[in-house]
């Protein structure tokens, strides 16, 4: 099947670390290519994520996750990502504070109130599968 196996997701972390892919070129030909090239790092990314979480390695969790959010600040499944490592790490106000924080950043972006509260966000990724680094809905 498909797919990175752990130690090629490591070693493709490690290349896409230092920072985003094509970051500040404003060519417009170059947008598909960005957004594609973006995507595709943001799955492998997650499914690493999944990994880690399933090894309770916070750290490399945050790390991960600050890498998506530079390619997509509202990406929903790494904000989740760091609100459970806060929480395992007994951190629940810090959790709850960086989701009202997301929250605010979806509102500026999108116009609109984010569509769940806390409890139903939580709930929502609650089942983040190491498979296809989505979560199970």
């Amino acid at each position: 099947a498909g797919g990175m196996d752990r130690s090629q997701l490591q070693l493709f972390f490690s290349l896409v670390e230092r920072g985003q892919f094509l970051k500040g070129l404003t060519w417009e030909w170059l947008d598909d290519i960005k957004g594609h090239t973006g995507n595709q790092i943001i799955d492998n990314l997650l499914k690493l994520g999944s990994i880690y979480k399933n090894e309770k390695k916070y750290g490399g969790i945050e790390s991960l996750a600050r890498r998506i959010l530079d390619y997509d600040e509202l990406n929903e499944e790494a904000i989740w990502l760091n609100i459970w490592c806060l929480r395992q790490r007994n951190n629940g106000h810090q959790a709850r504070y960086y989701f009202e924080s997301f929250c605010t950043r979806y509102l500026e972006a999108m116009g609109e109130e984010y569509p769940m509260d806390y409890e139903k966000f939580k709930n929502q990724f609650a089942g983040f599968a190491v498979t296809s680094g989505k979560p199970d809905v």
